[in-house]
């Protein structure tokens, strides 16, 4: 369920985002956890076919709801 909520948050920023792309810094700034702790879910993200890594950006693939 924490992943899923974070999942929802990333997109949230993505689709706030004139790219469409976030990074960990905005997911840890919007929902209050730690930099490594965002680092880890982000990674996790991208090997989970979540999102995609690009530079220290990153891009949706799938929904939260279908991966989570």
């Amino acid at each position: 369920a924490a992943l899923r909520q974070l999942g929802e948050m990333a997109e949230g920023l993505a689709a706030a985002d004139e790219g469409g792309t976030f990074t960990a810094a905005g997911l840890r700034d919007a929902s209050g956890i730690g930099r490594n702790l965002a680092i880890e879910v982000v990674e996790y993200f991208d090997r989970a076919g979540f999102t995609r890594r690009t530079g220290n950006d990153r891009r949706i693939l799938k929904s939260a709801a279908e991966v989570f």
